[in-house]
């Protein structure tokens, strides 16, 4: 978890730094898909069952 939280804080200074608004676009696509996961292993630590991992 604590790798996608560090990858989130690098591409949040990337997204402020990059002047390209279509770079721009891709990386805040990233933030999101990083943030989902973030959402689902939470969700997962919370579970009494955990969430299948396929």
């Amino acid at each position: 978890m604590e790798l996608l939280v560090h990858e989130i804080k690098r591409l949040v200074e990337d997204y402020y730094k990059c002047p390209n608004f279509l770079i721009k676009e891709q990386i805040l696509m990233d933030i999101e898909l990083l943030k989902d996961a973030l959402l689902l292993l939470k969700i997962d630590f919370e579970l009494d069952t955990p969430l299948k991992h396929t």
